[in-house]
């Protein structure tokens, strides 16, 4: 990157040295432009968020978003922010500050209680592997399960030729409608940090997921929805037991929660196990007891009473098994 930082003018039939001038914006073809970038709006942001400790400032390449506990704190913030980059030597469009819902970030549309993604068009060209980073993307939040997935993932099988075409089964023309259906009605909760973070873990035995949420009796509805947690769709191992999944689920749960709210644990834990199997199972299962290390909350078998949480899912893999003959080589077997 050091040619791109600064470039020469030569005179005419070099009567004089060359003029020499470096870049005051960041030029195209930088590499390490967005760091730059980063770092110089970073430091332009330090003042505000010094006079406002409370305020919380979320900051990603051009875009800020500004929150506050009271809408006076918000506005001073606001104004200080705006302060702080025009004596950095930058400029925030009038027109591209949002006050009211909704507002867009990132992708998102942010309600007054809710989050969910803004509008995705999901093209149904399988040979563009984009689609699936996109919904990758929004599953954590609208909670798409690995089994609703597969007949998608299942297309990045076959031929092992990278040229080789795909095309869409009726399977995963029907994943594709499901997962538009959840872009269209389902939606998160912003987090109420008053309120205490659970964590369940449902699901089948041999697909188990984990839900982050929050409950607040204050509302109609007291589910909170905050965010979905997934295994990996290829299982790390051959032999994968249910203890292993539900630690993993844990520990993905907690390292998730410390980055997104800043705390610590869960108040609650709700575990898919039997009464009496869990003190067993905790003293068996090393996975299980490094997954609740230092945990100081309450584990517990008895699921909140809702119906989302009360559901029984069928999320079950697909059987090896066929009921009917295939139309393939057969072989037999001498078992004796």
């Amino acid at each position: 990157d050091a040619p791109r930082f600064g470039f020469p003018v030569p005179s005419v039939n070099r009567e004089e040295p060359l003029q020499r001038y470096h870049w005051v914006v960041l030029p195209q073809g930088l590499k390490n432009s967005p760091t730059i970038c980063q770092w110089f709006m970073a430091r332009a942001l330090s003042p505000a968020r010094e006079k406002h400790p409370q305020a919380i400032i979320i900051h990603y390449m051009d875009d800020l978003l500004i929150s506050a506990p009271m809408h006076k704190e918000m506005r001073e913030t606001c104004d200080s922010v705006i302060t702080e980059v025009q004596n950095a030597g930058l400029e925030i469009s009038t027109s591209k500050i949002q006050e009211v819902p909704p507002w867009k970030y990132l992708g998102w549309r942010i309600m007054e209680q809710t989050i969910k993604p803004q509008k995705i068009q999901l093209k149904a060209n399988v040979n563009n592997l984009q689609i699936l980073g996109e919904i990758n993307w929004i599953r954590p939040i609208l909670g798409i399960t690995n089994d609703e997935l597969a007949p998608l993932f299942n297309l990045l099988r076959g031929d092992c030729n990278i040229n080789s075409l795909r095309t869409l089964t009726p399977e995963a023309q029907e994943a594709l409608e499901k997962i538009v259906e959840a872009l269209q009605h389902r939606q998160a909760h912003r987090c109420e940090m008053s309120q205490p973070f659970s964590l369940t873990v449902s699901g089948e035995k041999m697909q188990l997921y984990g839900l982050i949420f929050q409950w607040d009796t204050s509302k109609r509805d007291p589910l909170l929805i905050i965010e979905w947690i997934f295994l990996p769709y290829r299982s790390p191992k051959t032999i994968f037991t249910t203890l292993e999944m539900i630690a993993q689920i844990i520990i993905r749960a907690r390292a998730r929660l410390l980055t997104m709210a800043g705390r610590r644990d869960f108040a609650t834990i709700y575990l898919p196990l039997k009464k009496g199997y869990f003190d067993w199972a905790f003293q068996k299962s090393e996975e299980l007891q490094t997954a609740l290390l230092n945990y100081s909350g309450v584990c517990s078998i008895h699921y909140p009473s809702h119906k989302l949480l009360q559901a029984k899912l069928s999320l079950r893999e697909k059987s090896i098994l066929s009921e009917v003959p295939l139309d393939a080589i057969t072989l037999f077997t001498d078992g004796s």
